[in-house]
C-alpha cells in the first residue's frame, strides 16, 4: 500500500520531536514495521522534511553506460534518421553490447 506524503511526514516529524511516532502511525493505518523504516531512513539522512524515497527490490543491472549513451548521441547528430535497429547494430559493433 502507497501512502500519501503528508501521513510520512507526520510520523516522521513525530519522530524528530521526540512523540510517539508508533501511536500516530497506528492511527493513521500505517504498518509499524513501514512507519520505522522511515524514521530510520529520515534519521540517517538527517532529513526531517522530505520523505524518504526507500528503494524496492534489487538495483536493475545496466548494460548502457555513458560512454554508450555518448556515441547514439553522436551517431544522431550526423543522422537524425537511425532507426532504433540501427543504433542496436551499431552498439554491438562498436562495444560488442547486445541490447
Amino acid at each position: 500500500m502507497l501512502y500519501d506524503d503528508a501521513t510520512v511526514l507526520r510520523i516522521i516529524r513525530a519522530a524528530r520531536d521526540e512523540l510517539n511516532w508508533r501511536e500516530i502511525a497506528t492511527t493513521n493505518g500505517v504498518k509499524l514495521r513501514t512507519a520505522y523504516s522511515w524514521v530510520a531512513a529520515a534519521h540517517s539522512a538527517e532529513d526531517w522534511e522530505n520523505p524518504p524515497r526507500l528503494l524496492r527490490g534489487r538495483r536493475r543491472n545496466t548494460k548502457i553506460q555513458d560512454v554508450h549513451i555518448d556515441y547514439l548521441l553522436g551517431l544522431l547528430d550526423d543522422n537524425c534518421y537511425l532507426t532504433l535497429v540501427e543504433m542496436v547494430d551499431a552498439l554491438e559493433a562498436r562495444f560488442g553490447v547486445r541490447v
